[in-house]
C-alpha cells in the first residue's frame, strides 16, 4: 500500500525493539538501510543491492580524507543463507531465515514476517514487511535482504547503547481509545447516514441501522491501526503524536474514573435498549469497547524515575583519589591573610516540580596556592605561544593534571563541597538523575561564572596580550569566577566525572574558531530528543553547553548545530585521546 520497505526488530529480554528499517529507493533495485539509533542527518547508513541471485549488504564507511564509500560486508541468497565476508574475502555462513516468511491472523494475514536465527539456531530476531495490499504480493527478496541487515550490520554496534524506539508492531488494543475517540467526535454524519440508507433490509430498519454503525465503527478502528502500523514499520510516526498517543492511552489525571467509566457505559448501552432509543445504543457501545481495551492493555504501572541518592559519588568528608581515604581541611592551618572567599549562587527551573531549583555556597580559597597553580599550567606566560601551537596536546594536559591522582587536596576539597551541596539539594527536593546532573552544568553557567575572552583578563594575561588563548585549571576557574567556553566546560568535565558520571571534554577547532563544551553519556532512564545526542565511538552522549545561562542538559545550541558537525572530525575527546 505505501512505501515498499521491512522492519527489523530485534530481541530484547523478550521484548522487540524497532532498530532500523530497509526502504525502497523509488525507481530503483536499492534498499536503503535506516537505523534509527543515529542522529538525526545520519541515519542512512547503508544500503542492500540486489545482484544476480543474492543481495549484498554494503554499509557507510570514511576514509582518511572523510569522504564517504561503501564497504561490502555480506551476502544473501535466494534460500535466505546469510553470509559475511571476512579478511581473506571468502564467504563465511553466519545464519539463515526463511525467505517466503509467515503471516498471523492477528495482522490479518496482511504482514509478512521471517524469523532470523544464527548458525547454531538461537534467534536473533525478526523481519516484518510493511503492510501489502492487490498487486503488491509478498517478495522473498525484502524479506532475506533485510534478515541479512539484521546479522550483519548489528554486530558493529555496541549493544549497551541501542536506543528503544519503539516496539514494531501497534496492537489494535493500543489505538482502540482513539479510534473511539474519532468515531464518537464523526458518529453523527454516520448516524444521518443510515437512518436515511437501510444497508441490510431483511433485518428491518432498527436493526439494519444498529448493524451498519457497528460495522462503520470497527472498519474505522482497522484503518486507524491500518496506518499506524504500517508507519510504525518505518518509524515514521512523529514523536509528538506517540506522546499524545500515549497520553490517550494512559488517561493522564483520569485513570482512577476508567471503572466509573465503564459501568455507566454498560448502564447506557441498557437504557439504550430498555427505552427502545436506538441511534445512541452504538456510540455508547464504541466508547464501552474503547476504554474496556484500553484499560486491559495498558494495566502497566508506570516507571518511576527514583531520586538522586547514591546517584552522584559524593564522599565526605573529601577524599584522596584512592577509596576510603579521608583529606584532612587543606585550608583549616591557612592563614587568614591569604584566605579569600567565593559566593555561588545558581539555579533552574525544574519542569517536573513546577519551580526554579536553586542553591548557594561559599568556598575558601587560598591567594598563594592558586598562584603556585598558575605557575603549573602549561598556558601561563612564556610558555603561552608553544602551549596555543599545541592546543590539544596543551589541554590533554590540564586535564591529566586535574585528574583524581594528580590534582591537589585544595582543589579536590572544594570541588567535593560542590559535590556534597548539590548532592544535598537532590535529596532535600526529590530531583531526577537528570535533573541532578542539570544542578551541576547550572553551576558551571552564568551568573556563578562571566564570559570573557582570555586577552581581557590581567590575573592571567597581566601584559594584556592579544591574540591570547588560556585554559585554567578548574580551581581557576573556580578561584576567578570568570573565563570563556574552555574553562567552564573543563570545570563542568571534572565535576561529573569527580562525580561519577561518564563525560567527555570537547574542544572543537577549524582554523582561528574554536569552541569548548561537555558530552554526558546516554542514559536509558532520560528521554532527549536524538537532535541533542552526540556519537563518539558509537556510543551517544548529550551535549553540554556552559556558556551563558539556562542551558540544558542535551541542548544544543542554534549557533553551534552546524560547527559541531563541521567540526565532527577535529574533536578532542578525553580520556580517549581523539587528537585531530
Amino acid at each position: 500500500m505505501f512505501r515498499n520497505g521491512a522492519a527489523i526488530l530485534k530481541t530484547d529480554y523478550n521484548e522487540e525493539v524497532l532498530i532500523a528499517n530497509v526502504l525502497n529507493t523509488v525507481g530503483t533495485n536499492k534498499f536503503k538501510i535506516k537505523d534509527w539509533r543515529q542522529p538525526i542527518g545520519n541515519k542512512i547508513v547503508g544500503e542492500v543491492q540486489f545482484f544476480r541471485d543474492r543481495a549484498i549488504v554494503r554499509i557507510n564507511r570514511e576514509d582518511v580524507n572523510g569522504n564517504l564509500f561503501y564497504r561490502d560486508i555480506g551476502e544473501v541468497d535466494a534460500n535466505g543463507t546469510i553470509y559475511s565476508i571476512d579478511s581473506s574475502g571468502n564467504r563465511v555462513q553466519i545464519g539463515s531465515c526463511d525467505p517466503k516468511g509467515k503471516r498471523s491472523w492477528k495482522q490479518l494475514w496482511l504482514v509478512n514476517h521471517t524469523v532470523v536465527k544464527d548458525v547454531s539456531g538461537n534467534e536473533i530476531g525478526r523481519c516484518t514487511e510493511k503492510i501489502r495490499l492487490g498487486r503488491h504480493k509478498s517478495g522473498i527478496t525484502l524479506l532475506t535482504r533485510t534478515a541479512a541487515v539484521l546479522l550483519l550490520y548489528e554486530p558493529s554496534l555496541n549493544d549497551e547503547y541501542v536506543e528503544k524506539r519503539s516496539t514494531g508492531t501497534v496492537k489494535l488494543s493500543q489505538v482502540a481509545l482513539f479510534g473511539s475517540l474519532i468515531y464518537a467526535a464523526t458518529y453523527f454524519i454516520f448516524e444521518r447516514v443510515f437512518s436515511w440508507h437501510i444497508t441490510f433490509p431483511w433485518l428491518g430498519q432498527d436493526f439494519s441501522f444498529l448493524a451498519s454503525m457497528i460495522l462503520v465503527y470497527f472498519a474505522l478502528l482497522g484503518i486507524v491501526w491500518f496506518i499506524l502500523y504500517d508507519m510504525s514499520q518505518s518509524g515514521s510516526i512523529p514523536l509528538k503524536f506517540l506522546q499524545f498517543l500515549q497520553l490517550i492511552n494512559r488517561n493522564t489525571g483520569i485513570r482512577g474514573w476508567n471503572s466509573f467509566l465503564i459501568l455507566t457505559l454498560i448502564l447506557a448501552c441498557m437504557v439504550c435498549f430498555s427505552i427502545d432509543f436506538f441511534p445512541l445504543f452504538p456510540f455508547y457501545l464504541s466508547l464501552l469497547i474503547g476504554v474496556t481495551l484500553n484499560l486491559l492493555s495498558t494495566s502497566a504501572p508506570w516507571k518511576i524515575i527514583h531520586p538522586a541518592d547514591n546517584y552522584i559519588n559524593i564522599p565526605t568528608p573529601a577524599t584522596s583519589h584512592l577509596p576510603g581515604v579521608a583529606l584532612p581541611d587543606p585550608y583549616a592551618t591557612i592563614p587568614a591573610a591569604d584566605l579569600v572567599t567565593q559566593n555561588y549562587n545558581w539555579r533552574f527551573f525544574s519542569t517536573l516540580k513546577g519551580k526554579d531549583i536553586a542553591a548557594f555556597l561559599p568556598l575558601q580559597f587560598s591567594k598563594s596556592y592558586i598562584d603556585k597553580k598558575r605557575e603549573k599550567n602549561p598556558f601561563w606566560g612564556a610558555n603561552n605561544s608553544e602551549a596555543i601551537k599545541n592546543l590539544y596536546k596543551s589541554a590533554d594536559q590540564i586535564i591529566d593534571m586535574s585528574s583524581d591522582i594528580n590534582d591537589d587536596d585544595e582543589s579536590k576539597w572544594n570541588l567535593d563541597l560542590i559535590l556534597k551541596k548539590i548532592s544535598e539539594v537532590s535529596r532535600r527536593e526529590n530531583l531526577s538523575h537528570y535533573e541532578t546532573m542539570q544542578l551541576i552544568l547550572s553551576f558551571c553557567q552564568t551568573p556563578n561564572f562571566t564570559w570573557i575572552l582570555d586577552h581581557e583578563c590581567e590575573e592571567i594575561n597581566p601584559n594584556r596580550k592579544d591574540p591570547y588563548d588560556y585554559f585554567r585549571f578548574p580551581i581557576e576557574t573556580l578561584y576567578d569566577k570568570r573565563g570563556d567556553c574552555d574553562c567552564t566546560a573543563m570545570l563542568a568535565y571534572r565535576l561529573f566525572n569527580r562525580a561519577g558520571i561518564n563525560a567527555k571534554y570537547l574542544l572543537m577547532k577549524k582554523g582561528d574558531v574554536k569552541h569548548a563544551a561537555v558530552a554526558i553519556e546516554k542514559n536509558d532512564n532520560i528521554q532527549i530528543d536524538d537532535e541533542s545526542l552526540v556519537t563518539i565511538n558509537g556510543k551517544k552522549f548529550y551535549f553540554c553547553e556552559t556558556v551563558g545561562s539556562q542551558w540544558y542538559v542535551g541542548v544544543l545550541p542554534d549557533a553551534y548545530k552546524e560547527r559541531v558537525r563541521e567540526f565532527e572530525n577535529e574533536i578532542l575527546v578525553h580520556p580517549e585521546r581523539i587528537l585531530g
